[in-house]
């Protein structure tokens, strides 16, 4: 078999760069092995950089981004140039040697106190694998550390011999195998075992790193270093001492206890309730750990709770547990009975006994010291007994209640049995009745008097409120809530004699009822509303047994609301909502009973005022001329409109439907402020429009012009024209056309003395003017000769 001896070079040797360049590689080990993978970045220079190997079937590089690459050990080689060159031509050449096989001591870490294991992991690649023996020298620091030995436990040295001692603060390990061992892959080798001394303060770290790895191969390889870290003793949770699981316990009591804890750290333990199915019935002193838990005759059941006690530190400790409380039986409980019961002589008793149970159980009545002949029914708890005429006095009697469980309460009376002489005996009396509160009671005594006197009727015990007539013995009684209970009611009929009074009772039971709340402030059958005019009533509501109150509302017109709780009706009606509208408003309790207040609303119109939809911008026009505008507008209520022409112009008029047609008079030039008024019946809407009326001249007018005529030829022919100016020009007269001699003066009179010869038809063409324009008439005269 071949020996081969090879030294593993470690990560301390030397780097070559280029001395000449400013890029510069980081994080590029010396040394690495197959498989490995790394990144490096180059800084230095301008990026990005490019990167390069020298063997890339050895070492592949690859470019991550503009600084960083990621280098791949792909195979061995003793030198593989790594080269980083920036984008200005400066480079950075490092130089590594990959290996076949490695030897990697891991980073651990350990507790002050605890003994700690250090693995140590082998990785041979190369082909043909011999691994036979190692000699290894491994440094430790011996003020801080204690090597305890080293197991053999690993894939490689599970089959060899392995031999370790400590020599001053060096570990000397020897290795043999009598057959190679294969590791192509990352394996374990061995473990280094070691303790801290108990004087060390963490936390500490040093390295562990080989000064010496020998092993039968034919390369050198990669030895990495690893780090030992002491780290300080960690806070552990607190554990309970005294606790438990489960407890029992009976209702109204109070239960405790009283738990304890321990922290291994030495830190002050704080308990915390952290689960609690009871609310505020249970609580925990959170110093000293005492739990209370304090029960009604309402808290049957189980219970669970969490208790966690916590050091502060993080570390904390929960403890579950259930406390269940059973049922504890309550006696019955008699209602209010009177002290003393009267009866006479001869007449029967017949008293009901009322109790309750607070667990709600069945109840039976029993009697103790009763006279011979009472009897007591013990289910209904009615007392019967007659006395005979030597029973008269007075005696205890003790009525027992009882219910399933045997609990009881007792109700001793003082029974008076009164003297019988011949007085006024009943032939009346009302029978023992169960009313409700709120009922009115009505009923009547009568007494018969054995000599004949009228008797009188008084009470002797009753209920506040409870009357009686004297004279005719009418009985009214109207109980109020608050009034339940069980009334003896003792009537006396006296004949006002000595001797001569008669005492007779009944029993009276007033049951509780539920009374309605009432309104104590609504509103009126009718409100009347305006549109657009907030409505805000605040219902005010009391309930007779106390009962909280709920505020509610049916058919509320929309926007209303109604606060259940407040009882606060708000409403703003919108402009569309006029009419009737009829919400009722509901006060009740809890139980369903509710007082009513139905409300008529009317809402009426709130008229808005039209508004013109355009102002009509200012014009002008010309005397004589015809100026129409229209005049549009609209009403939010969707009102029929009318417009009016407010100002007195002359010759001005405006239709309903807002067209406004004004046709000034030639004497009207000049500015002219129209008011138009829009209405819908109730709201107005004004606007002004300016006319400006220009001046125009307006010819004369013929008032009285020369009809077609004839004339004899030795005559003379007169005519007076007449014409007017509407604008008081001056109006003058002229001949456009006429025969020769023919005149017309200013006045406007025309003469002609027809000449010889003139015998025919002559165009007259008269022209009356006011200097700026004129008006022109036209007539025929014909001239004829005598005889003609």
């Amino acid at each position: 078999m071949k020996v081969y001896t090879a030294l593993l070079t470690f990560l301390s040797l030397a780097v070559t760069a280029s001395a000449a360049s400013t890029t510069t590689i980081n994080g590029l080990p010396n040394q690495v092995a197959v498989g490995d993978t790394f990144y490096v970045t180059a800084s230095g220079s301008i990026a990005p950089y490019s990167w390069s190997s020298s063997h890339p079937a050895v070492v592949q590089v690859t470019q991550l981004d503009s600084v960083k690459a990621e280098i791949i050990v792909l195979g061995a080689a003793p030198s593989v140039m790594i080269s980083a060159t920036s984008i200005n031509a400066q480079t950075d050449d490092r130089f590594i040697a990959a290996r076949h096989f490695s030897v990697r001591i891991a980073d651990t870490s350990f507790i002050v106190g605890d003994t700690v294991e250090v693995p140590v992991y082998y990785t041979d690649r190369s082909v043909p694998f011999e691994f036979l023996a190692a000699d290894i020298t491994l440094p430790f620091d011996t003020t801080l550390f204690r090597f305890i030995g080293v197991s053999q436990a690993g894939a490689l040295t599970s089959g060899m011999t392995v031999l370790a001692n400590r020599v001053a603060d060096e570990i000397k390990i020897g290795v043999a195998a009598t057959l190679p061992v294969p590791s192509a892959e990352k394996q374990l080798f061995l473990t280094l075992r070691f303790a801290a001394k108990d004087t060390v303060a963490a936390p500490e770290s040093r390295p562990l790193h080989f000064t010496q790895f020998r092993v039968n191969e034919t390369e050198d390889g990669v030895v990495q270093d690893g780090w030992l870290v002491l780290n300080p003793v960690p806070n552990y949770p607190p554990h309970f001492i005294d606790t438990f699981v489960s407890q029992s316990m009976n209702e109204n009591g109070l239960f405790t206890f009283t738990f304890t804890a321990a922290d291994s750290n030495g830190d002050d333990v704080h308990f915390l309730l952290t689960l609690n199915s009871a609310g505020g019935a249970a609580s925990l002193d959170s110093l000293t750990g005492l739990f209370s838990f304090s029960t009604t005759y309402n808290d049957a059941g189980t219970y669970d709770f969490e208790v966690t006690a916590s050091d502060g530190n993080g570390g904390f400790t929960p403890h579950t547990f259930t406390v269940t409380v059973d049922n504890v039986n309550r006696s019955p409980v008699f209602s209010a009975m009177p002290d003393t019961i009267y009866i006479k002589e001869g007449v029967q008793l017949n008293a009901p006994l009322y109790a309750t149970d607070p667990d709600l159980d069945p109840l039976r009545y029993h009697g103790s010291g009763m006279p011979i002949g009472m009897t007591v029914d013990s289910v209904t708890g009615t007392v019967q007994w007659t006395p005979g005429f030597f029973d008269a006095g007075s005696f205890m009697a003790t009525f027992t209640v009882k219910d399933q469980y045997f609990a009881s309460a007792a109700y001793t009376p003082i029974v008076v049995v009164i003297d019988s002489n011949r007085t006024p005996l009943f032939t009346i009396m009302p029978a023992d009745s169960v009313i409700p509160e709120g009922y009115a009671y009505g009923s009547t005594v009568q007494a018969a008097d054995p000599d004949g006197d009228v008797p009188r009727y008084y009470l002797l015990d009753a209920p506040p409120g409870f009357l009686l007539d004297s004279l005719s013995g009418a009985i009214a009684f109207l109980p109020t809530s608050g009034d339940s209970g069980t009334y003896q009611i003792v009537i006396k009929a006296t004949d006002g004699k000595a001797y001569g009074d008669t005492v007779a009772s009944y029993w009276l039971t007033v049951t509780n009822v539920n009374l309605p709340p009432q309104y104590t402030l609504s509103l009126p059958d009718t409100m009347w509303l305006v549109e657009n005019t907030p409505f805000t009533f605040d219902f005010e509501a009391m309930d007779p047994d106390g009962d909280p109150v709920t505020f509610y509302a049916l058919n509320l017109p929309a926007g209303m609301t109604f606060d259940s709780v407040s009882g606060v009706a708000e409403w703003t009606p919108t402009f569309e909502q006029e009419g009737e509208y009829t919400p009722t408003f509901k006060v009740r309790d809890p139980f369903g009973l509710y007082d009513y207040n139905d409300v008529r609303f009317i809402v009426l119109n709130m008229n808005r005022p039209p508004l013109f939809a355009s102002a009509v911008n200012d014009t002008t026009v010309n005397e004589g001329q015809m100026l129409e505008l229209t005049f549009t507008g609209s009403d939010p209520d969707g009102d029929s409109l009318t417009f009016y022409l407010l100002t007195p112009t002359p010759n001005a008029m405006i239709s309903t439907g807002g067209v406004l047609q004004f046709q000034p008079s030639y004497v009207q030039a000049g500015v002219e402020s129209l008011i138009v008024m829009l209405s819908d019946g109730a709201g107005l809407a004004f606007d002004t429009v300016a006319v400006t009326v220009l001046n125009t001249n307006n010819p004369p007018v013929f008032m009285v012009t020369m009809p077609d005529t004839a004339v004899a030829r030795f005559d003379t022919l007169w005519f007076p024209y007449f014409a007017t100016d509407n604008e008081g020009d001056h109006v003058s007269y002229s001949l456009l056309q006429a025969p020769s001699g023919a005149s017309i003066d200013s006045f406007g009179v025309l003469k002609w003395g027809p000449p010889p010869g003139a015998a025919g038809d002559h165009l007259f063409v008269v022209q009356a003017s006011d200097s700026l324009s004129s008006v022109t008439d036209t007539a025929v005269v014909r001239v004829y000769r005598l005889g003609d």
